[in-house]
């Protein structure tokens, strides 16, 4: 599997980790979670993005509510 445009070094070893063949060796997803928030609260700081567009989501669901 090549490597995405966009995907980070890092972010492509997790998809190739996720892809190997013995399943044994595949990371848990809690693995895999935590290696996210790390990625996404490191040097991209990310999360806020991604925390906004949760408000964001929210706010508009709210509206339609009403």
């Amino acid at each position: 599997m090549r490597r995405p445009k966009l995907a980070t070094n890092e972010m492509y070893e997790m998809m190739r980790r996720c892809w190997e063949e013995n399943v044994e060796t595949r990371p848990k997803f809690e693995e895999l979670v935590a290696k996210l928030h790390d990625v996404l609260e490191g040097d991209y700081g990310c999360a806020k993005d991604y925390e906004e567009l949760e408000l964001l989501q929210e706010q508009e669901d709210m509206a339609h509510q009403m």
